[in-house]
């Protein structure tokens, strides 16, 4: 059993957050910038 699932993806992943509550698999949302996006707009 996972001790807790990293998401990122906004509203596209409500179906997969519900599933994982269901389960007591807890969510760790990311909020904010995005590693992999940091030279999209030139750093932090």
């Amino acid at each position: 059993m996972p001790k807790k699932v990293k998401l990122e993806g906004g509203q596209g992943q409500i179906a997969v957050v519900e599933c994982l509550a269901r389960h007591d698999i807890p969510v760790c949302a990311h909020v904010g910038l995005k590693p992999q996006s940091v030279h999209k707009i030139g750093g932090f």
